[in-house]
């Protein structure tokens, strides 16, 4: 085997050798060395709160171009927590707080919901929620707290009809894992 004269094999150990004893030399000369874990002492760090890792959610979202005169609704997003205050461009806003709102999900068959028939939820047979296209899928749809009552809510799914050639049309469909 040929030696390279720039760099022979068995010098290479050595060269390794003495460059760890010049880092371990530089490094105590200036201080920049790991003292080990052991005689650190002891931290307690203080845990974050929820507010402090779930800051409330904001609707538009947070960064959002709008025009003109735009509500804005924030929500927290710890349960039994409250928004305490709304601040934009630097100045606090007067807000109304709300009761919030719940959510009902389910899912849609393969044989679809069409907004164009009216179809709707009626919470409590007084709030209605308007039923948007929807085929083969789960939704969320939101529900003001403010329809809702202390102990049993009823939910009702009402079909909608359209006329069509052959009379009135209802429109069908399958709603299941309410």
């Amino acid at each position: 085997m040929r030696r390279n004269s720039a760099s022979p094999v068995h010098l290479r150990p050595v060269r390794a050798l003495a460059l760890l004893v010049t880092l371990a030399g530089v490094m105590l000369s200036t201080g920049a060395f790991i003292t080990p874990a052991s005689t650190q002492p002891l931290l307690v760090k203080p845990k974050p709160s929820a507010t402090a890792l779930a800051p409330a959610t904001l609707s538009p979202r947070d960064g959002a171009f709008v025009e003109g005169t735009q509500t804005v609704a924030s929500t927290p997003t710890t349960a039994d927590d409250s928004v305490v205050s709304l601040w934009a461009d630097e100045g606090r806003l007067e807000a109304t707080p709300t009761v919030g709102t719940s959510r009902i999900s389910f899912d849609v068959g393969t044989n679809s919901i069409e907004a164009r028939y009216g179809n709707h939820l009626l919470v409590n047979g007084e709030h209605r929620i308007d039923l948007p296209d929807l085929v083969d899928e789960r939704t969320t749809l939101e529900v003001p707290n403010d329809a809702l009552v202390q102990g049993e809510n009823t939910v009702q799914v009402v079909t909608g009809t359209i006329q069509s050639s052959c009379g009135t049309n209802h429109d069908d469909f399958v709603v299941s894992n309410v």
